[in-house]
């Protein structure tokens, strides 16, 4: 196959289409990297800058790196290829790329960092679409930080019999859990109504709160009716009890063939009834019923053993991707976690756990958490 002359463009108005008709000529490209999403992370990040890569032959798309950008004045810059909560992002190629469009995006990654003087950059790999081979060709990244990936397929269900099917899948304990919340006084019902985005913001902050965890902001609920279309992209599932009230709440994404489990809350008082997992299984049916191949749970840490054991009784397969991490500043390792965090709110920045350096190998390993 003959090297296409390619050309580094970024991602704006004039190239807007040509990445939406890639993004979708691409069944493993994930939530994450759609048009809408990086919509969606320019309004919801509005002191960071979308500096996103596309490698394109006259018109036509061959590959594309996301990247934002967020400046502090006294530390630096970093950047992120997703920032928010490990949106999984790096390098994107269609099927007829051949490596050197990956090698092409890959100098253009670097030369913005230098343009930039970036302190650090961080590539969040999509476990669908490894990185590992183009990334240890490079070597630009200088640490790696691990997650698994935990997916269960959806392409063997069948629609007229996904209930019996899924049912088959999963582990005996997970049949009992979803009996239980199937038999409960409990209505799953879908609202993606301005009330309905409310209540669940309502749970999950206070299910953040719980755990010492770092809560979603509110906009970032409120405003999904922005740029993203009731039922078509995404659905809002909602437990409610036998006086109406809200006790659960489950956002669910469709984008190319993946459904993104986004964000379950659950008020404690009724988790006995374990309203997630009755949540879980009406959306993966009709996850089913719209031909999606995969239901995506997300990363989970390597450290997460009760957390992987769950998904795991979904059915899942396991699909450990990395975190791609260049320290390019060394002044940055002297700043606290909190510090960082609160200059660069949403990105990831560095590991705030020792970490293996990346050693060429393929095989860094490490204790990193974000």
């Amino acid at each position: 196959m003959s090297t296409p002359i390619v050309e580094i463009r970024h991602l704006d108005p004039a190239t807007e289409e040509a990445y939406s008709a890639f993004y979708h000529a691409v069944p493993e490209n994930l939530l994450f990297t759609s048009p809408a999403y990086l919509a969606y992370l320019r309004w919801l990040l509005p002191e960071a800058e979308d500096r996103t890569l596309l490698a394109m032959r006259g018109n036509e798309v061959l590959g594309a790196l996301p990247c934002f950008v967020r400046r502090n004045e006294t530390i630096g810059t970093v950047m992120n290829s997703l920032p928010y909560f490990g949106s999984n992002a790096g390098l994107m190629l269609s099927a007829q790329a051949p490596d050197s469009v990956a090698e092409t995006l890959l100098r253009a990654w670097a030369d913005l960092a230098r343009r930039l003087d970036a302190a650090a950059w961080t590539m969040v790999e999509n476990p669908l679409c490894p990185l590992g081979r183009f990334m240890d060709r490079a070597r630009l990244h200088t640490l790696t930080d691990r997650r698994l990936g935990q997916l269960t397929p959806l392409s063997g269900v069948r629609a007229d019999s996904a209930e019996s099917d899924l049912m088959a899948m999963f582990h005996q304990k997970t049949r009992n859990v979803v009996r239980k919340a199937m038999k409960s006084e409990l209505r799953f019902e879908r609202d993606e109504s301005a009330q309905g985005l409310e209540a669940l913001f309502a749970m999950h902050q206070e299910n953040m709160a719980s755990v010492g965890g770092r809560s979603k902001q509110k906009e970032a609920f409120m405003g999904i009716p922005r740029f993203f279309r009731s039922d078509r992209d995404f659905r809002l599932y909602l437990a409610r009890d036998r006086r109406g009230e809200t006790v659960a709440g489950l956002l669910v994404f469709f984008s190319n063939r993946t459904a993104e489990y986004y964000t379950p809350a659950v008020k404690s008082s009724h988790r006995h009834l374990q309203p997630g997992s009755g949540l879980v299984f009406t959306a993966m049916q009709d996850a089913v019923a719209r031909g999606m191949s995969w239901w995506n749970w997300g990363g989970t840490w390597l450290t997460q053993d009760g957390v992987y054991r769950f998904k795991s009784r979904w059915g899942t397969e396991s699909r450990p991707y990395t975190y791609f991490i260049a320290i390019r500043n060394a002044e940055l390792l002297r700043h606290s976690q909190e510090t960082l965090q609160a200059a660069f709110p949403y990105f990831y920045v560095r590991p705030f756990a020792p970490v293996a350096p990346y050693c060429g190998d393929g095989d860094s390993s490490e204790k990193g958490t974000p």
